[in-house]
């Protein structure tokens, strides 16, 4: 027998085998037992686990195995009867485990996890899919998971060799409820609420009385067991907070809680709403559908982390019509790509909104519970008006001619609302519509583009072959028609469709005022036709009392009519426009044309219709974009980078006033000038758009001391925020600047390769909604014919940031197409069409396209819609009880490269990431390392990443994103150049086809969704979307009121720091940052 204390080990070479063997008595079983023992010192030890037996006679056993060495219970004499199981219960901790230490940290992680929200009427709730990922993830610096360690605190003291209830079973759907019993310091209670059948798969239990019933059955007293109900039933709300989908359409009463970490209204035009607000939501509680509509960004100010943000309209429970007509309507025009996207509806049961009254909290109506009805719908960052006041005018004939091709946008909404087809096939109904409210306000722009919202006063009639009149009311009067006048609607207010061409003349009236005259035109122009008002009701009442004196209304009205047609001091405003537009713009005099000869007519039968509008609108474009073409007037490239450099310094919106501070008589006079002085720089409309992918990539330092010192400069993080400046998004010299001013001081610098030109030139991120919305802008109107125009003068017309740096690089697409990739095909057939399209024109000879199971491919395909077309073959679709062996596809595209390796070339794999045909994952490693280590080795190989593989995944395993994961951080240390990659398929899109093979895009890895805090995840901050610094910033406010907020750009500083950040080998420790126990899955 071993001495009391010692321990001995199988693997001690200091201790001899039969030393060890015999200090077991087992006599009856000796032989089996010494076998069981042998086999456990062969067995391999399992990748990054370590479990430790330990016996009652304080001997400790190191073994190799994946089975585990319960407590040695004492029998007769000096024997020890040994029980061995299968891996299904964590083994007892070590002596040295601190259970206090356990609770400590689980408390500390439940506050980092619990959002308290900063407005009104918020409820705190927690983070509950990031707790989860915690739960599973690995107890830093052991081998045991937060579950393991976690139940071996509860259970410790609990008889018998094995707790009640197992990690793993509680791992698998009991996390919720064992984290709101520890909350009520009740843990040990959860093998009981199992055995009741109250797992995370019931919660939330909506009747009280129902728990205290389970609960009694639980041995407790009658007492205790409500104390324990009625905490434990107020307690599951905030683990319950609501997930976020498209089409969202339910009812939740008071109890449910939405998950909205910020909430404002943004403005007070929220017509028949309550009101309109502008929301953010946590990445984890938004599903993957919806986030291809909603902006993403974060900020470390508020400990929020990344969120989405979306617009909510809300309705009083008494405005139920109001909100059932526009959710109606917005559901009908949902597919029509020119309104505001239309998310989903719910209902939910509130606290009513605070009372300024001091001795409201004694009323009984302030203790009534409200019913609200709520529309999702995207969130546009400025309505026309505001952007009007942040926008000035644009000024080059590309500017104007973009301004204007996206407000036509518009006109097409208007004609998919006055032609709505709703259903398909043989089952779809036509319908006329009216939108009936057509102005400003209701036009928004959203990513860039101008949409329609705002459907309130929408109505519908089946389509029948008589001239379309409906029954419309409401509206806005300055906008409205003659027809539609309070004055006329005494009679009927059975209006024709044309209604709408008139408000929408209206607004090109007034961004024609704007293009011209900037947004001060557009107030005296409000205010000349509100005299023109004016004096007509002067003449017409004194018409009417034949008298000369009469008092001015003091009431008047802003309109474009006199009740009967347009106001002639319309008409002459619009003499004088085209008087004073610049030699530049060729499409406004055009646009105020048919304004004045189709749109402001007072007959609504000889207005244009909608279909005819959109005929002339594309008619303006042609002809604008021909005169355009004649007058060959072009910018120089130099003031062309100057100026969308600078564009590109200054806010998306401008920032808030400060509050005025008094000032001594002295220097009141000097202190006001410098006040007015002090104008914010604004950004040009369509400058960026327009002219940032028109750059040529700034050349790269002539060698890599220049290059450090350029890029120490940039990631700096007190270089330009010291001052308050931040540089532009995207990392640009100022040499063309400087040529303007007459330096001479920075020398020109050589293009020394393509690998220093990757660090140089990027675009900003686009998911494929994006992505796939500027691809059809572009095939339409204006930048249509430009681009023909281009090609005819033997300009590119390819996409400035992917020709940059993929060159004549060949493309291969391999899409997966196993059973587990059914559920995605139809969203993997859009990503590819949309990246074909991205792509189109850098193969030269057009890429390729494979699938995993089957012979169907194609080659050298210019077509982008073969690729979709491809994609719904009968021989490429999933079919049942198909897997894939991911390594016979790579190995046929790698042995066919190793046959002609004269072009680079890039594998864009399409997949889950399953795989389920390789039993051994480390394959799929080996194969790769082994071709790159080829490819590295070709004599002349001076290509940098000659050979690159993108990785897309489709789906949320956890364990495929670890396994793509690792292929794509940790394969470089295996000898062989960094040219894996993986993007998520909501992912970028530039990083998608950019990612493997430029090092700006692969450094910035997308694990946002594992990250287990807000504090961990970097300041990537979106460009166009605003930061909330504090409680009492604005997320989104009228210009009218404190004056919108300043979101700071994200800058080259921040670019820098992802990418530039110091790498190290991966260690098993880090894998609990994907909640697995193991560096990457097999």
């Amino acid at each position: 027998m071993l001495p009391a204390g010692s321990t001995a080990s199988p693997s001690d070479s200091s201790l001899s085998r039969h030393h060890f063997y015999s200090s077991l008595s087992v006599p009856r079983f000796e032989p089996a037992v010494l076998l069981f023992v042998e086999l456990q010192r062969l067995l391999p030890l399992p990748f990054g686990r370590h479990r430790h037996a330990q016996s009652t006679c304080g001997q400790s056993h190191s073994l190799a195995s994946p089975f585990r060495h319960p407590p040695c219970s004492p029998v007769v004499g000096d024997t020890f009867a040994l029980s061995w199981t299968v891996d299904m219960q964590p083994a007892r901790p070590a002596p040295s485990f601190d259970r206090n230490a356990a609770f400590r940290d689980f408390e500390q992680t439940l506050k980092r996890m619990t959002v308290t929200p900063e407005y009104d009427g918020a409820k705190p709730f927690v983070r509950v899919h990031s707790l989860i990922k915690w739960w599973r993830g690995s107890w830093d610096g052991h081998d045991m998971t937060q579950v393991e360690r976690l139940h071996h605190a509860v259970y410790a003291n609990s008889e018998g060799h094995f707790g009640p209830i197992s990690a793993s079973q509680l791992s698998k759907g009991c996390l919720r409820v064992f984290s709101i019993l520890l909350d009520l310091e009740r843990g040990h209670l959860v093998h009981k609420f199992q055995n009741s059948g109250i797992e995370d798969s019931r919660l939330p239990v909506s009747n009280v009385e129902e728990l205290h019933a389970t609960i009694m059955g639980m041995s407790l007293g009658n007492a205790e067991a409500w104390a324990l109900a009625e905490k434990f039933h107020a307690k599951q709300w905030s683990f319950c907070p609501i997930d976020l989908s498209t089409d969202m359409s339910k009812i939740f009463d008071k109890k449910y809680i939405m998950p909205i970490c910020q909430k404002q209204k943004i403005n007070e035009k929220g017509g028949s709403a309550t009101g309109i607000y502008l929301i953010e939501v946590q990445d984890e509680f938004v599903s993957a559908d919806l986030k291809q509509s909603a902006s993403k960004y974060n900020s470390r100010e508020d400990g929020f982390g990344y969120r989405y943000q979306f617009a909510l309209k809300t309705f009083h429970d008494g405005n139920y019509d109001l909100f059932d007509n526009e959710r109606r309507a917005f559901s009908g025009l949902k597919n029509h790509e020119g309104m505001v996207g239309y998310l989903g509806w719910y209902s939910h049961v509130c606290d009513p909104p605070p009372s300024s009254s001091e001795h409201a909290s004694h009323t009984v109506a302030s203790k009534v519970m409200e019913k609200t009805w709520n529309i999702l719908l995207e969130y546009g960052d400025l309505d026309l008006e505001e952007y009007f006041l942040e926008r000035l005018p644009p000024v080059f004939a590309d500017e104007i001619l973009g301004f204007w091709e996206d407000l036509f946008e518009v006109g097409d909404a208007i004609k998919g609302v006055h032609n709505l087809e709703y259903g398909k096939g043989e089952l779809a109904e036509q319908y006329y519509g009216w939108h009936a409210d057509i102005k400003p306000d209701n036009i928004l722009s959203v990513h860039g583009n101008f949409k329609l919202a705002d459907p309130g006063f929408a109505h519908f009639v089946k389509k029948t072959d008589q001239v379309p009149m409906g029954e419309v009311l409401g509206g806005t009067e300055t906008y409205g028609a003659p027809e539609c006048h309070p004055s006329r609607r005494r009679s009927s207010n059975v209006v024709h469709q044309t209604i709408d061409i008139w408000s929408l003349g209206c607004v090109f009236s007034i961004a024609a005022t704007w293009v011209a005259l900037g947004h001060q035109g557009i107030l005296q122009y409000a205010e000349l036709r509100r005299e023109a008002v004016r004096k007509y009701q002067q003449d017409s009442q004194a018409g009417a009392d034949g008298s000369a004196d009469v008092t001015t209304p003091h009431d008047t009205y802003d309109c474009f009519h006199n009740e009967h047609i347009v106001l002639p001091a319309v008409t002459s405003w619009h003499k004088t426009l085209r008087m004073i537009l610049r030699n530049t713009d060729t499409i406004t005099s055009l646009v105020l044309d048919l304004v004045d000869t189709h749109m402001l007519l007072g007959d609504p039968t000889k207005r244009l219709s909608a279909e005819m509008l959109c005929v002339e609108l594309k008619r303006i474009l042609e002809k604008g974009n021909e005169v355009q073409s004649k007058l060959g007037m072009e910018v120089p490239q130099l003031i062309k980078d100057a100026l969308c450099q600078l564009d590109d310094s200054v806010p998306a919106k401008l920032p808030p006033k400060s509050p005025s501070k008094g000032t001594s008589s002295t220097s009141h006079r000097r202190s006001a000038k410098l006040a007015r002085l002090e104008v914010p720089m604004m950004k040009t409309t369509h400058r960026s758009t327009y002219y940032k992918l028109e750059q040529t990539p700034i050349s790269p330092p002539q060698d890599t001391d220049a290059l450090e010192s350029e890029v120490a400069n940039v990631s700096s993080p007190n270089t330009a925020e010291k001052n308050g400046q931040f540089p532009p998004m995207r990392p640009m010299s100022m040499g063309g600047l400087s040529q303007m001013m007459g330096s001479a001081s920075t020398p020109p610098r050589k293009n020394t390769g393509a690998s220093n030109q990757h660090r140089t030139l990027r675009a900003p991120p686009q998911n494929v909604f994006q992505a796939k919305q500027q691809l059809e802008k572009e095939k339409k109107g204006a930048r249509g014919l430009f681009s023909k125009a281009k090609k005819a003068l033997g300009k590119d017309t390819k996409d400035k940031v992917l020709s940059s740096h993929l060159g004549q690089r060949d493309l291969v697409f391999l899409v997966d197409n196993a059973t587990t990739m059914l559920q995605h095909w139809d969203e993997a057939t859009n990503l590819l069409g949309v990246l074909v399209e991205k792509a189109a024109g850098q193969d030269p000879n057009g890429p390729d396209l494979h699938f995993t199971l089957g012979n169907y491919n194609l080659k050298q395909q210019r077509n982008t819609a073969a690729f979709t077309n491809a994609m719904r073959h009968r021989s490429a679709i999933p079919t049942a009880s198909a897997a894939t062996d991911i390594r016979v596809p790579l190995g046929n595209l790698f042995e066919k490269y190793l046959e002609d390796t004269k072009k680079a070339m890039t594998i864009i794999v399409l997949t889950d990431g399953l795989w389920e045909g390789v039993k051994n994952k480390d394959e799929v490693s080996e194969q790769i390392v082994a071709f790159v280590k080829k490819v590295k080795d070709l004599p002349n190989n001076v290509v940098p990443r000659r050979v690159s593989i993108q990785f897309i995944q489709f789906g949320v395993d956890e364990a495929a994103t670890a396994r793509l994961i690792h292929l794509d951080d940790h394969l470089k240390y295996r000898g062989i150049p960094d040219v894996i990659d993986m993007e998520p398929s909501n992912g970028d899109v530039y990083k998608m086809l950019l990612g493997s093979l430029v090092e700006n895009y692969d450094g910035e890895e997308n694990e946002l969704e594992l990250v287990e805090s807000p504090e961990e995840l970097p300041d990537l901050t979106s460009p166009s979307t605003p930061i909330l610094s504090s409680p009492n910033r604005s997320l989104h406010s009228s210009p009218s009121s404190q004056g919108p907020f300043t979101p700071p750009p994200r800058t080259a500083t921040d670019m820098s720091q992802q990418t530039l950040k110091p790498q190290k080998p991966f260690s098993p420790s880090e894998s609990s940052r994907w909640g697995r126990n193991q560096p990457w899955p097999r």
